[in-house]
């Protein structure tokens, strides 16, 4: 069971203006995140919805403290990471829908000193390792889907990444671009 709370920023964006919001599916939003709260799968979540500018919908569900009681409030402070995940993967689907980019393309269509990967396979014994060429290359759907083979330099090559000093990557400290 996961004690877990999440705070939840949803835009709606009209494609017409003509277009309205439907009160009906602000509903289903409560009736899922009461669910999730219900399921135990969630503690608590605020919800905030705008369209055209103004706010339609702000509610807080459930705790921010469960074991404590503490109810959760609209203002309630979150500590939010790796929200480049979420604003990455809206900007990959505004280019799919505009015909610019496929997730299944290769990333080396769009960074090419990816394109001859390897992969670390661990030996049989567990004695090491051996780096070979990737089977395929990685795609954008990969990435998205954290299945591209990239991790934190925690498993197979750990002495690798730490002597080349590249542990810990994903930390805000470093003065490098984000492309390096």
């Amino acid at each position: 069971m996961y004690k877990l709370t999440f705070s939840l920023a949803l835009i709606c964006l009209a494609h017409s203006a003509a277009a309205d919001i439907d009160k009906r599916r602000l509903e289903r939003i409560d009736a899922a995140i009461e669910q999730y709260i219900a399921d135990g799968a969630l503690a608590g979540a605020v919800i905030r919805v705008a369209h055209r500018g103004k706010v339609v919908k702000h509610t807080a569900y459930g705790m921010a403290d469960r074991e404590s009681g503490v109810p959760m409030q609209t203002d309630t402070i979150f500590r939010i990471a790796s929200q480049t995940k979420a604003v990455v993967s809206v900007a990959v689907m505004m280019l799919q829908e505009r015909g610019q980019l496929l997730i299944d393309h290769p990333l080396y269509r769009y960074l090419p000193e990816w394109e001859n990967t390897t992969v670390a396979v661990a030996a049989e014994n567990d004695t090491g390792y051996e780096v070979v060429p990737a089977k395929r290359a990685i795609t954008i759907r990969d990435l998205l889907t954290h299945t591209a083979g990239v991790d934190y330099g925690w498993s197979t090559g750990k002495a690798e990444w730490e002597a080349a000093g590249i542990t810990g990557w994903y930390f805000a400290h470093h003065d490098e671009p984000i492309r390096e």
